[in-house]
């Protein structure tokens, strides 16, 4: 007997022990999964945002963003903060 038709048997012997799942099951499993990842990715988006969020205030209430101004490296933080929340928004949004 050929080496595949061995293996055929043997997989028709191990079917009748396997569970019968419907399309609704497999949904279902499917379903509560990707859920289970959005769910993931939302929560670490908001952690990311309240953590550069947090960074900026404590930046700003101390003397460390006075010394940015006195570098001349104002502008470039403003942009890397616009551009750090545009891709926190756009992340989040995708999520939701």
């Amino acid at each position: 007997m050929d080496g595949l038709e061995l293996l055929k048997k043997d997989w028709k012997k191990q079917d009748d022990s396997l569970p019968k799942l419907s399309y609704n099951d497999i949904y279902s499993m499917i379903l509560k999964k990707s859920s289970s990842i959005v769910r993931s990715i939302f929560i670490i988006s908001v952690l990311e945002f309240v953590l550069w969020a947090s960074l900026e205030v404590i930046l700003r209430m101390s003397d460390t963003y006075g010394r940015i101004k006195m570098v001349g490296m104002e502008t470039i933080s403003i942009i890397a903060s616009v551009l750090s929340y545009s891709i926190l928004i756009y992340y989040m949004g995708i999520v939701l």
